[in-house]
């Protein structure tokens, strides 16, 4: 069981992370974005096969090393109430396209939804498409970019679905998989 958490928490934060310094500070991008930070925005995800429960907010901004970011608070609860793991993640999106996190005294480059990366070699770390549309529980959400974190074989990796202007909606391995349950993004309540 704690692998699986763990492995949800490592999903989470690849779909967060890697480097480059010479952005600007943060703009309002939040009409293009497939990550959009705004303070008030939270994403509540639900395990299926566990009763875990995650749950992501944006609580406020920052500066580090002159550059604003995002606080991002991630709560993992194993059960009603009980709280099993507790982040704080630093996060700036410039251009709406690129997420970049603050951590360890160091920017690093999540990923940039800007470019499409197909890969059919299993070369690359990470591979993307769009899809037209994706169907959770909680409804359809369209214009939606699959991010594929290839493991050790083109099998044993993670795939992520972000949808633009609400954020990571669904994801899941070889082991099982969480979708959204319930969001608040700029003021829109999906549920």
């Amino acid at each position: 069981m704690k692998a699986i958490i763990s492995l949800i928490f490592a999903i989470f934060i690849i779909a967060l992370f890697s480097c480059d310094s010479s952005q600007p500070i943060e703009q309002d991008n939040t009409e293009t974005s497939y990550f959009p930070l705004q303070v008030g925005n939270e994403w509540i995800y639900e395990v299926d096969r566990d009763t875990v429960q995650l749950y992501t907010k944006v609580t406020g901004k920052t500066t580090k090393n002159d550059r604003e970011y995002f606080i991002l608070n991630y709560v993992q609860y194993q059960g009603p109430g009980k709280v099993s793991e507790e982040k704080t993640m630093y996060l700036r999106s410039p251009d709406g396209k690129k997420i970049y996190q603050y951590e360890n005294d160091a920017e690093t480059l999540f990923r940039d939804f800007s470019e499409v990366i197909t890969d059919t070699n299993y070369t690359n770390k990470y591979i993307t498409s769009k899809r037209d549309y994706i169907d959770i529980p909680i409804g359809r959400f369209n214009d939606v970019i699959n991010v594929r974190a290839v493991g050790f074989d083109r099998d044993a990796g993670a795939s992520m679905d972000y949808a633009k202007r609400v954020g990571l909606i669904r994801a899941g391995w070889c082991r099982g998989s969480f979708h959204l349950k319930y969001a608040k993004v700029n003021g829109k309540v999906y549920q």
